[in-house]
């Protein structure tokens, strides 16, 4: 593979992830708004997803190794 193209794919995975977290805070927030309602800590809310999230990154990094697409 080129750089250039390996340049181009390392740029679509930053922003795949950027996007990814972005969505994720953004889902954190609302859970947290929901939490807030409940009377539950509000940080834990947010710990939880942060937790979840890299859960799930770790996930498909694996898959993405397991099916022999370069990372």
């Amino acid at each position: 593979m080129s750089s250039s193209a390996t340049a181009d794919r390392d740029h679509h995975w930053a922003t795949d992830w950027h996007y990814a977290l972005r969505h994720a805070f953004a889902l954190a927030d609302a859970h947290a708004l929901a939490a807030r309602q409940a009377s539950r800590p509000l940080i834990t809310q947010r710990a939880q997803w942060a937790v979840q999230f890299d859960r799930s990154r770790d996930q498909i990094h694996r898959l993405l190794h397991l099916d022999g697409t370069p990372s």
